[in-house]
């Protein structure tokens, strides 16, 4: 997965998506969802949509601060892990559990 930086000083473009649906009794609803892309509203609008997503997390708080404290930690220090991987080529192309040399897989040369 390709990571992009963002530029210091800027923000990310938030844009308004307006949707309309239908719930399971058939009753047309209408709202408005603020994303950065597409993709987002398209990924988080039926859970966000579905009665039974909130019953689930009322059932399991626990859970949910646990997800909560996670991304909370991971946007806090998500940029410098990232950094720390960028400057250190050693970390960046580093897979201890794919070393050829003890695989049991024959690497025949052509």
């Amino acid at each position: 997965m390709a990571a992009v930086a963002k530029k210091e000083g800027k923000d990310v473009k938030q844009y308004n998506f307006t949707w309309t649906g239908k719930d399971k009794s058939g009753k047309i609803v209408k709202g408005e969802i603020r994303a950065s892309g597409e993709s987002l509203v398209v990924a988080t609008l039926p859970l966000l949509c579905d009665a039974e997503f909130y019953t689930v997390l009322a059932r399991h708080p626990w859970r949910v601060a646990v997800v909560i404290a996670c991304v909370t930690a991971f946007v806090a220090g998500g940029s410098r892990v990232e950094a720390l991987i960028a400057a250190n080529d050693s970390l960046h192309y580093c897979a201890p559990l794919l070393d050829p040399k003890q695989s049991t897989l024959r690497f025949d040369t052509h």
